[in-house]
């Protein structure tokens, strides 16, 4: 299934405006750490970082930052592994392991 992509959002909803799930990692003209879609935004709908980009279809190395990244994976010897016609999360805004890789529901100590 394609993660929403320029899609348009009724209005009188919170959401009202366009909505971008995939992934542009291409830089924001006028900006120096925005992209045009990075997952994280600027939070208003329909603007050029719309907060929308946590998707990509890593299999397809003409989506805009693909190439480069499994360029260099395969330069250190690591195959990307993504399918085609399969689109992954980028940003995990809840994950469900720690970077240590402790299991974060299953612990409830405060770190």
């Amino acid at each position: 299934m394609t993660p929403p992509h320029n899609q348009l959002v009724a209005a009188g909803s919170k959401n009202a405006g366009s909505v971008d799930e995939i992934e542009n990692p291409n830089p924001l003209q006028g900006t120096n750490n925005w992209y045009i879609e990075d997952g994280y935004g600027d939070g208003s709908f329909g603007s050029a970082s719309s907060g929308g980009g946590s998707y990509t279809a890593c299999a397809d190395t003409s989506q805009p930052g693909v190439k480069a990244i499994t360029d260099y994976l395969k330069s250190v010897n690591v195959k990307p592994n993504c399918q085609a016609g399969h689109y992954y999360l980028l940003n995990d805004y809840n994950p469900g392991y720690y970077g240590d890789g402790a299991n974060a529901y299953a612990d409830i100590k405060i770190r």
